[in-house]
């Protein structure tokens, strides 16, 4: 990845996109809030948590799928999810 000079990363973000069908838009993925269900999983959402590195998005990204395939859900398999860099 080419950045141009004086820009600094700021974070990373996990972005998810659909794998087929009409829904192509990449959305952000970001925890839930106190008292949601599961605030500690990342959720499908219109913004997004900013995460230092890269390990920890990936860490994050893990757990949740992980607990997903746990609880039985099958949205995970509908995603191609991706961690950005945020300049």
């Amino acid at each position: 990845m080419s950045r141009l000079p004086g820009v600094q990363i700021m974070g990373r973000i996990i972005l998810l996109e659909a794998k087929s069908g009409r829904d192509r838009t990449t959305e952000a993925l970001s925890y839930g809030h106190d008292g949601e269900p599961s605030p500690e999983l990342l959720l499908r959402r219109g913004r997004a948590t900013l995460f230092a590195t890269g390990a920890e998005a990936e860490d994050a990204l893990t757990k949740t799928l992980q607990a997903s395939t746990k609880n039985g859900d099958t949205w995970p398999t509908k995603f191609i999810f991706k961690i950005v860099a945020v300049e």
